[in-house]
């Protein structure tokens, strides 16, 4: 049951990451959004 867990665990993880990814360069790209992301100096 553990490996089971944890396979699951890594795969919603890797899920989110991918979605936060997707998300901010959707932002990137939008110019009513841009706005809301922190510049990098």
């Amino acid at each position: 049951m553990q490996p089971e867990i944890d396979l699951n665990y890594k795969q919603i993880k890797q899920d989110i990451l991918d979605i936060v990814k997707e998300e901010l360069e959707r932002i990137e790209g939008d110019d009513n959004l841009r706005h809301l992301l922190k510049k990098e100096e």
